[in-house]
């Protein structure tokens, strides 16, 4: 039987611009929020989805989707002033902080993800994961 893991989390994942900083001597380190989102996140999906998780076959690949729900995406001065209609928001700027999660959850590396979907939705901020196994 095929693993398929459906995970949500009701927040979004910080963007890397957000989760690393750097330094003034040319390092580059992960900031506060950055910490407290991969602890957070790590903690949420052990809490609810730790036997699916830790089910997870280290030697096959995966499909992920990651469905990314923000509040707001469309410009409210659009079309009068506003010169496009969405906002400039990059999804898969979201994207390698939760893999780095789901990885440090899971211990399978996200080298394993041989198919990778981003999607933007509007709605509620939260973010929800898929994880199937690939054939």
């Amino acid at each position: 039987m095929s693993t398929r893991i459906q995970m949500e989390l009701d927040m979004l994942p910080p963007s890397v611009n957000q989760v690393y900083v750097n330094s003034k001597s040319g390092g580059r380190f992960m900031s506060e929020e950055g910490r407290s989102f991969k602890q957070a996140a790590a903690a949420h999906f052990l809490s609810k989805y730790r036997a699916q998780l830790l089910s997870m076959n280290k030697d096959v690949k995966y499909s992920v989707t990651i469905k990314l729900y923000f509040p707001d995406l469309e410009n409210k001065s659009w079309p009068k002033t506003a010169k496009t209609r969405y906002k400039k928001l990059d999804a898969s700027n979201h994207v390698k902080v939760l893999e780095d999660v789901i990885a440090s959850v899971t211990g399978v590396d996200d080298s394993n993800t041989f198919r990778l979907t981003v999607e933007k939705h509007i709605g509620t901020a939260h973010t929800v994961v898929i994880i199937e196994e690939m054939e």
